[in-house]
């Protein structure tokens, strides 16, 4: 457990510019999807991998698909306590969230 509480990761949310272009991409790589969600959502164990788009409802996606391209978007990671997020002042401007670690 880190100093701050955080246990691990849980996922990481990818922004493509197109969901239907990226998903045969992630899904020869991580199997099939989870299809309940409104981001494609692949499992790799206990953590998630995210697609989202400009469709997905997410605001910010589109600028930063277009000042950085597709990639890394956001990092959930586990906790005691869900936390929205945390200052970019103290992130380097990366997007990071805390969901509940039921195990702690």
């Amino acid at each position: 457990m880190h100093a701050n509480g955080v246990t691990g990761i849980a996922g990481v949310t990818v922004a493509v510019s197109s969901k239907a272009d990226a998903e045969p991409l992630y899904r020869s790589l991580l199997g099939a999807p989870d299809s309940t969600g409104a981001p494609t959502r692949f499992y790799v164990g206990d953590q998630f991998v995210d697609l989202v788009d400009s469709n997905s409802g997410v605001p910010e996606v589109d600028g930063f698909v277009s000042s950085r391209g597709s990639g890394p978007f956001e990092v959930t990671l586990r906790g005691p306590d869900p936390v929205p997020g945390f200052p970019a002042n103290l992130t380097h401007s990366a997007r990071f969230t805390v969901e509940c670690d039921a195990s702690i």
